[in-house]
């Protein structure tokens, strides 16, 4: 949320996700916007629900996961791209 207290972010996630980690799309909403609208991101995970690999609506990569050995996964890709990787930090 803004500071007005706007959804700037939506996320939809797999229904039967374990745990409910499965993430399927991320939504970027502009003042006013609704989710009818919206920009969305769809996101492919792997075998552990991790976010590897983002597209847009045109089926365009927009974000790649990158994972090291005993480290947290990293994102690459334009600004603001890491917001797969930060839910419930921002």
């Amino acid at each position: 949320m803004n500071a007005s207290g706007q959804i700037t972010k939506a996320y939809g996630w797999q229904p039967q996700g374990l745990w409910g980690t499965d993430p399927l799309w991320q939504a970027t909403l502009t003042p006013g916007q609704t989710l009818a609208n919206a920009q969305y991101t769809f996101t492919a995970t792997d075998h552990l629900s991790t976010p590897q690999i983002a597209t847009d609506a045109n089926g365009q990569k927009v974000w790649k996961g990158i994972s090291e050995a005993f480290a947290g996964p990293r994102g690459k890709g334009p600004a603001g791209s890491r917001d797969y990787l930060q839910r419930g930090k921002q």
